[in-house]
């Protein structure tokens, strides 16, 4: 059904369509040829991306292991905001929708509970939180 083509090896050459396989649904992809066109060193590239992934600043980071007295109000305030914005969205038309965006992140902005909780003048935000965690898990905030 395919062939080495003869006069670049770096490529497959289909011969028939007869039996043909969605190339993600064969198990490994790294441990067959790359589609019929692709070059055969395409692995290669996809290996070194993949090899080169980091893992998120935000693994491990749970909200609720930082939240104290301090925030509590604020971020009780923020579920209601959130639900209350959420509602408004969920009832517009799409053209409503993009018409409005820019007022709605105004708004957003705006919110006392927002901004609160993403200042990074106060000493204790989510920001501030976030900071801490990262760097205390080892992450640098000079990259």
């Amino acid at each position: 059904h395919w062939r080495v083509n003869h006069e670049d090896e770096k490529v497959i050459d289909i011969l028939s369509e007869d039996y043909k396989m969605n190339l993600l649904d064969t198990g490994n992809v790294f441990m067959t040829y790359p589609a019929a066109g692709v070059s055969m060193d395409a692995w290669e590239h996809v290996k070194k991306q993949n090899l080169s992934t980091q893992v998120s600043p935000l693994f491990g980071f749970k909200l609720d292991n930082f939240v104290d007295e301090i925030l509590q109000p604020y971020v009780d305030e923020l579920e209601r905001y959130s639900q209350e914005v959420y509602d408004r969205i969920d009832a517009m038309s799409a053209e409503e929708f993009f018409n409005g965006l820019s007022d709605l992140r105004k708004e957003v902005s705006a919110n006392e509970a927002v901004a609160r909780l993403l200042s990074q003048e106060e000493l204790v935000s989510l920001y501030s939180i976030y900071v801490d965690f990262f760097t205390e898990n080892g992450g640098s905030l000079d990259d």
